[in-house]
């Protein structure tokens, strides 16, 4: 009897620690119409990555692509990290691996201009930020 009661003790815990680590992952979400149109959700991280996964049941390809890129960028800056790139992991669900740049790799390239598979700084994220405020108006 005590062992029963230790095992659904210990079951208890992992379950509420899985929960826990599961909670501290970053989660943006977008809704249309009350109902969540596109989500990017952590499932992993390590000190110079995460890994996500995007479900986006409408929208267009435009409308992914940017709510993507915000959504990386808010990850970045919730990380504290100067940079990021974006490689696809798979696409059946679309996973994604974001790697967090260095300070140096930052100041290296990211004043290029933004491309498919090249790094997206800080001032890359300000100026998306900054458009998406002036296209919303006040």
């Amino acid at each position: 009897m005590n062992t029963r009661l230790l095992c659904i003790a210990l079951l208890c815990l992992s379950a509420r620690s899985a929960q826990a680590q599961e909670s501290s992952l970053f989660r943006m979400q977008a809704d249309a119409a009350g109902q969540p149109a596109m989500v990017f959700q952590e499932v992993a991280r390590d000190d110079r990555t995460s890994t996500v996964e995007l479900r986006y049941p409408s929208g267009s390809v435009l409308g992914k692509s940017m709510f993507m890129l915000r959504a990386g960028c808010s990850l970045m800056k919730e990380r504290g990290m100067p940079g990021f790139t974006i490689e696809a992991l798979s696409r059946q669900p679309l996973r994604l691996l974001i790697r967090f740049a260095s300070a140096e790799e930052a100041r290296e390239h990211g004043g290029q201009p933004l491309r498919e598979g090249g790094l997206v700084s800080a001032a890359h994220c300000e100026a998306i930020t900054a458009a998406v405020a002036r296209a919303h108006g006040p």
